[in-house]
């Protein structure tokens, strides 16, 4: 939660934690977050290119209802 509310308070935020300590998880709650405090409108999380279907996974699963925009160059 400290992760959470530290992205929340600051416009940008750099997340090097371990492989596998939740890293998605935070960067999708902090975006979520920030937008229902009207913070911001779009939110931009970049991953690598192997790594984006399992992040769209991970939004869905944590907000189903939500809209993302997935683009691949």
């Amino acid at each position: 939660m400290n992760a959470i509310y530290r992205g929340v308070l600051s416009q940008f935020t750099l997340y090097a934690h371990s492989v596998g300590a939740g890293k998605s998880c935070i960067s999708i709650a902090r975006a979520m977050l920030r937008k229902q405090l009207g913070l911001t409108n779009k939110s931009i999380i970049v991953v690598p290119i192997y790594f984006i279907f399992q992040f769209v996974s991970d939004v869905y699963s944590f907000f189903p209802s939500v809209k993302v925009l997935v683009a691949i160059l």
